[in-house]
């Protein structure tokens, strides 16, 4: 009688593993399915925000060059609390493009303006001890955040499109060449990171709402070519009341 009971028991279990099997492989392929639906998002926008890059750079360049000696300049002492700034610089060309170059008491540029008017464009630029933030306007709605490094090489560039609620955020290594990417599914609360490696590139999803993610390695670049590995993990979720927080740069609990 034990013998059979031993039996049964050994079937069950073995029904039990088999079905905790088949629900782990279940729940692995609604993952890559969401990771296959934002790699595809990704490779919609990404030129969107590579256009964006060049538009920013395009733009940084008319700042650079404009002469002030040519221009109409105007001056304003001014005090915004918080800010070192001290006086307020309006410069005006011929063609009506204007640059405004907010100084501290001892000259020295703390944020500049730049307003084209030919794209109907603005950037504008605030300097750091570690570089420069920018924020690029275009005249259709779409907004750029960049940071520059010392020499004035864009260090990473955050693009956000606002017709599909997605953001994008690339960083650069000092080649220019794009390091890892980034994207923020703000409306579903999800992220996908992708980096190339020296022989294929990983790619990982993130459900920031139930703290899924899957972490899959290719062999080719770009989240391109056979998957050499794919590992699910989970961590701590932080609920559907989280929202993406440019300022930031992470996901914030809204109360």
């Amino acid at each position: 009688m034990k013998s059979i009971v031993c039996v049964h028991l050994v079937i069950l279990l073995a029904f039990v593993a088999a079905g905790s099997m088949a629900q782990a492989q279940d729940d692995l392929a609604a993952l890559q399915t969401k990771l296959d639906a934002l790699k595809e998002k990704l490779n919609v926008l990404r030129p969107a925000a590579e256009n964006a890059k060049v538009n920013l750079e395009d733009a940084l360049g008319k700042m650079n060059a404009f002469d002030v000696s040519k221009a109409s300049k105007i001056d304003e002492p001014i005090s915004i609390p918080g800010t070192k700034i001290a006086k307020k610089i309006t410069y005006k060309d011929e063609l009506g493009n204007t640059l405004i170059v907010f100084v501290d008491e001892t000259g020295n540029p703390v944020k500049q303006e730049f307003h084209d008017i030919a794209t109907g464009s603005t950037l504008t630029k605030e300097t750091s001890e570690k570089g420069a933030i920018v924020k690029f306007t275009t005249a259709t709605g779409e907004i750029v955040h960049a940071q520059l490094d010392p020499a004035g090489n864009i260090a990473n560039l955050d693009y956000y499109d606002p017709l599909s609620g997605n953001r994008i955020i690339i960083e650069y290594d000092a080649a220019g060449k794009a390091a890892s990417i980034k994207l923020i599914d703000e409306i579903n609360k999800q992220e996908l990171t992708m980096t190339n490696t020296a022989t294929g590139s990983t790619v990982v999803f993130h459900d920031v709402v139930t703290g899924d993610v899957l972490k899959v390695d290719y062999d080719g670049p770009d989240g391109t070519g056979n998957v050499v590995s794919s590992v699910p993990r989970k961590t701590e979720g932080l609920g559907p009341k989280v929202n993406w927080c440019p300022n930031t740069g992470q996901w914030e609990i809204v109360s």
